[in-house]
């Protein structure tokens, strides 16, 4: 995502960055996990989905994180591989 969509998407992320409570799918976006997990994890009992004033279904962040072992704002991202050392990738060609 590039140009002012991008902008918008970082300054939305931004607002929720103190948030106690969040849906399902801004909560995904921001930790940088697949919405589907999130919904699995409330659908499993893993994760206890509460309704806020407004009729939505949203997740305590605090106990979704502890769930998905993220620290705070902790993003993955699971289509990149971490790198691993190759043996002799120290020596100069």
């Amino acid at each position: 995502m590039g140009g002012i969509d991008g902008a918008i998407e970082e300054m939305r992320l931004g607002d929720l960055e103190g948030a106690s409570k969040m849906a399902p799918i801004p909560y995904a976006k921001s930790r940088g996990i697949y919405p589907q997990k999130v919904y699995a994890a409330i659908r499993n009992h893993k994760v206890v989905p509460e309704h806020c004033s407004c009729g939505r279904t949203v997740v305590d962040v605090e106990a979704a994180d502890e769930y998905f072992k993220l620290g705070k704002w902790k993003r993955t991202d699971s289509t990149v591989p971490e790198e691993e050392e190759v043996p002799g990738s120290d020596l100069d060609a």
